[in-house]
């Protein structure tokens, strides 16, 4: 979801649950990349995701 300065909603995209199985965290580093963690599955491992911002548009 992308805010403007006052806290209002601007934009709200959406990742593909195929690509990103039951997020569960999701941060900030301070270079600016997104992480997410995914959960992990009965017979599947939990993921963890490294995206640039400059790579979502």
């Amino acid at each position: 979801m992308v805010l403007d300065p006052d806290g209002k909603a601007k934009d709200v995209q959406f990742f593909d649950k195929k690509a990103f199985p039951q997020p569960e965290g999701i941060t900030f580093s301070p270079d600016g990349a997104l992480y997410i963690a995914t959960e992990a599955k009965k017979n599947d491992n939990g993921m963890l995701f490294k995206l640039n911002i400059s790579d979502l548009k």
